[in-house]
């Protein structure tokens, strides 16, 4: 399968979207470059969510192979410092699906007392700066795209309070980087029809975590997400078969 879908990738149809998050330079480097070498640059589509600080260091990389890269960000995270999701991985929370139907500021107030029980404090400083997001949008390979101004999940909250998070981010976005953004990515994988038709209606195109590869015309529609505690051979299998197993967190 995986040589099929090189060859369709090689004939001009086919399109791998890959999904990164914290990848450190040297891991980046080795599943780019292999990407590189079996369907070309012109045949990938790679975008990081959450705005992780370590994507800074990725950029050599990008250089390197000439691949354009979308970061998705939410401007309450970046100024907050931290994500919350990636947060709560590690603590005792009983229902993660009860923080997500939660408002930005009731779910935040969950969390730090859930830390103050635990006296704990949560991972600071893991995600870009404002500085950092200024001087990397200039950057001829690098975009900001919307991931919602709190990292809420699209799937439980109300259309207008999802609309609004968009909207805001869009606006602080441009005011940051000087460019609108054109693409939007779900939190936590948490895609929703009525959602998408509300991105579509405002001019964005929606990304979502299912798996899948894509063509021009259907770009968002797929992404294929990679694992920094995968080998490069795993990766790579699960990026040209078109059919991970992709790990969604609960709605």
């Amino acid at each position: 399968m995986r040589r099929r879908i090189v060859r369709r990738c090689r004939a001009g149809n086919l399109i791998v979207p890959i999904l990164f998050h914290g990848p450190t330079p040297s891991q980046l480097d080795e599943i780019l470059g292999a990407l590189v070498r079996l369907v070309g640059v012109e045949h990938l589509d790679v975008s990081f969510d959450d705005g992780r600080k370590s994507v800074r260091d990725c950029l050599p990389i990008l250089e390197k192979y000439g691949v354009r890269a979308t970061i998705f960000i939410a401007p309450g995270e970046i100024m907050r410092g931290y994500n919350w999701a990636e947060n709560v991985r590690g603590l005792p929370i009983p229902d993660f699906g009860a923080l997500c139907k939660m408002g930005e500021l009731a779910r935040i107030a969950a969390l730090k007392a859930r830390f103050d029980s635990l006296g704990k404090r949560p991972k600071e400083s893991e995600l870009l700066s404002v500085e950092d997001i200024r001087q990397m949008a200039g950057h001829p390979l690098v975009e900001f795209g919307n991931h919602t101004w709190s990292h809420m999940s699209c799937a439980n909250r109300p259309l207008d309070e999802v609309v609004d998070e968009i909207e805001r981010t869009q606006k602080q976005i441009l005011e940051w980087t000087g460019f609108q953004p054109t693409k939007f990515s779900y939190p936590c994988g948490h895609d929703s029809a009525t959602v998408e038709a509300a991105v579509r209606g405002m001019g964005l195109t929606p990304y979502c975590l299912r798996p899948g590869l894509v063509t021009n015309e259907t770009r968002g529609t797929a992404r294929n997400m990679a694992y920094e505690n995968l080998s490069l051979a795993e990766n790579i299998g699960r990026l040209l078969t078109a059919w991970p197993k992709v790990r969604r967190m609960p709605i």
